[in-house]
């Protein structure tokens, strides 16, 4: 039986390329549509040259932002995803969206959460004069940034670093971590619970292997 994700994106679809290349190398889940607030978004143009079907609900369409998050939650819903799995979509998801997919929506961001929600964590991390940096996968709540964690990897932060050289290493390790997530969830061995997210032996072991911070339910 085939694990199907909607993909939800606002940007150049970077994290989506590398969910491709997983889906196209093995992983044992499957891109069945994108959806995007964008018109200017060039993940969409790489969703369409790889065969993937596409819906685009551009914020200026819509007469408030309240009926522009009602489409996005009715195209969602048509495309019946076992997993919903956001990749640089800037838009606060309403409670109702959560409600009709418990448990079924990802997030990644890149900071170490808690540290960090929200908006230009490169830059925050070093004027905080972080060590280190990094990237969360986390489900989403009704929060922003808030929900059960599922992983993390860790990057130094390096004398003369920039946001912009710190952001390529992060990113670098991330699109290896996202694939892995959603690969642990389609096959059952990642699962969020009532008290929180539990994993498979072999994932544990492999987080290790990998150098992933997991949260398993204590």
């Amino acid at each position: 039986m085939t694990f199907t994700v909607t993909v939800l994106l606002s940007g150049a679809g970077s994290t989506l390329a590398a969910l491709l290349h997983a889906a196209q190398h093995g992983a044992p889940f499957t891109i069945g549509h994108v959806i995007s607030n964008s018109l200017d978004a060039a993940g969409v143009h790489l969703a369409n040259s790889a065969g993937i079907s596409t819906t685009v609900l551009p914020r200026v369409e819509f007469s408030s932002l309240s009926e522009h998050k009602v489409a996005v939650l009715e195209a969602t819903k048509r495309t019946s995803p076992d997993l919903v799995v956001l990749a640089g979509f800037m838009m606060v998801l309403p409670e109702e969206f959560i409600a009709t997919f418990p448990r079924k929506v990802v997030n990644i961001h890149p900071s170490l959460l808690p540290k960090y929600p929200g908006l230009d964590t490169y830059q925050r991390a070093l004027d905080g004069k972080e060590t280190e940096h990094g990237s969360s996968v986390h489900f989403v709540d009704c929060g922003v940034d808030t929900g059960p964690l599922v992983a993390q990897v860790r990057v130094p932060v390096h004398l003369g670093d920039t946001a912009a050289s710190l952001k390529e290493r992060v990113q670098a390790r991330e699109r290896e971590m996202y694939p892995w997530v959603i690969s642990g969830i389609a096959c059952g061995e990642i699962q969020a619970q009532e008290r929180g997210v539990w994993y498979s032996e072999r994932v544990r072991t492999e987080a290790a292997e990998r150098q992933y911070s997991v949260f398993p339910i204590s």
